[in-house]
């Protein structure tokens, strides 16, 4: 059997549960001071109040919304901490970087979650698969980013053994801001816009493309993003990783 970390020091440390799965999609009852409404991924309409934020290629063009405008450079290629003020412009050069890619998602803005109880609140609003993401380092220096489903238990050993790694533990937080730019806590794939020489491994759970839609956070956990499954691999394929998709349970 594989060896997975159970202590909730770990676990917040530098794994990132998301919310919880959903097989089916239902109407979301979403506060909504405003009356409007929006039209989710998934097809399922749903009351959209003013902490949600949707892109999409046609979309952005139109409403010029400034607050998504491609950065110049690399805010993190010459630090070697993650800040709140760098997550922030991490999290505009995300979304202007879907708009690139013509990717639509749904951001909803929510408080701060860090381990699957805190988010517990948040799951029956938001349809999907969730995430939990595990940065993980060996001996050698070699360093896998693992996402998987929320409830899968992650066979870390085995993992290790289908990358030729060796044993593989929780990276620190100095590491995980060298490499990604963020902090513990808002761990996720899309953190991969700043891995921009492909220093690590992208493993994605399988049990993840029996869902047509994935949540993640936006490099930030007081958010969560979700976009349909098959953009999340395009995503990270160009970000220049291929990902490696496999049971990881």
């Amino acid at each position: 059997m594989g060896f997975e970390p159970t202590t909730p020091t770990l676990a917040r440390l530098c794994s990132t549960p998301e919310l919880h799965p959903r097989s089916r999609p239902t109407i979301a009852l979403l506060p909504n001071p405003s009356g409007s409404r929006l039209k989710a991924l998934s097809g399922v309409v749903v009351d959209a109040p003013s902490d949600v934020h949707r892109t999409s290629f046609r979309l952005l063009r139109e409403q010029n919304d400034p607050r998504i405008k491609p950065l110049t450079g690399d805010p993190l290629a010459r630090t070697r901490e993650a800040t709140p003020a760098s997550m922030a412009a991490n999290r505009r050069k995300f979304l202007a970087r879907l708009e690139e890619l013509g990717i639509a998602s749904v951001t909803v803005e929510h408080e701060p979650v860090f381990t699957v109880e805190q988010s517990r609140s948040l799951r029956e609003t938001i349809p999907g698969a969730h995430t939990k993401n595990l940065f993980l380092t060996d001996r050698d220096g070699r360093v896998a980013l693992v996402v998987a489903k929320d409830d899968t238990r992650v066979d870390i050993k085995s993992v290790a053994s289908r990358l030729g790694f060796g044993r593989l533990s929780f990276g620190s937080p100095e590491l995980l801001g060298t490499m990604l730019g963020v902090t513990p806590g808002s761990v996720t794939p899309f953190a991969l816009i700043n891995d921009a020489h492909a220093r690590l491994r992208v493993v994605v759970d399988e049990a993840l493309l029996a869902f047509a839609e994935v949540n993640c956070h936006p490099l930030e956990n007081t958010a969560t993003t979700r976009l349909a499954t098959e953009d999340l691999l395009r995503f990270i394929r160009a970000c220049g990783h291929e990902p490696l998709v496999i049971p990881v349970s």
